[in-house]
């Protein structure tokens, strides 16, 4: 099994990444129509490639037939894309989060902290979301300047109502810090490794009676 900063790349590169992630898509949407029959009401997160937002009327298209499935919940999947494409044309990227928020799905910035973003810009678009960069949480709490700056961002990330999302926690230290400040989510090894969609299925039940 590759893992994803192999192949994603290539896939990237030949456009197969087109047909990847409609198959995601379609694949996620209906995992999600599938737990709320089972009574699992979790959102699903999906990485959006930049080539799939460059060739958005097929990815409206397709978000709009999904969108329309019976029981399909579109707020539950929530559309995670890099923090690059906003430094590109915001008139653009604005009207094209606008059209996918309409459907009723979230967005999420993916890896915030890391690209070239404006504030002034993130504030005006239609987010839900902001996921700050694992590279942020490295050297957390060891490092007390990091951990300032870390703070900061949720701090800041929360005052613009965005819901703050921290990617690669693996340490208790780390989880502890980020409950001390109010983060609202987290994500990484620390709660469990990525599983395969039956053995998360037995995770969650497992996570769900023991807490």
């Amino acid at each position: 099994i590759l893992p994803p900063d192999e192949f994603i790349p290539v896939a990237e590169s030949s456009n197969l990444i087109l047909k990847i992630g409609e198959w995601v898509l379609e694949e996620c949407c209906a995992l999600n129509i599938e737990w709320q029959n089972l009574g699992i009401n979790l959102p699903i997160s999906i990485n959006i490639s930049d080539v799939q937002l460059k060739n958005s009327a097929s990815l409206l298209a397709l978000l709009h037939k999904l969108a329309a499935r019976k029981n399909a919940k579109p707020h539950n999947i929530i559309l995670e894309i890099s923090e690059n494409i906003i430094s590109g044309d915001v008139t653009l990227v604005s009207a094209l989060l606008t059209e996918i928020k309409s459907y009723g799905y979230q967005i999420s910035i993916d890896g915030f902290g890391s690209g070239f973003s404006s504030l002034s810009v993130l504030k005006d678009l239609k987010v839900d979301e902001i996921k700050i960069d694992r590279n942020f949480l490295s050297d957390v709490p060891e490092n007390d300047k990091s951990t300032a700056i870390f703070k900061s961002i949720i701090m800041l990330g929360q005052s613009m109502d965005f819901r703050v999302v921290v990617m690669g926690v693996e340490h208790q230290a780390q989880s502890d810090l980020l409950k001390e400040y109010g983060c609202d989510e987290f994500q990484g090894f620390l709660i469990s490794e990525p599983l395969e969609r039956n053995k998360f299925l037995e995770w969650f039940k497992t996570y769900q009676n023991s807490h």
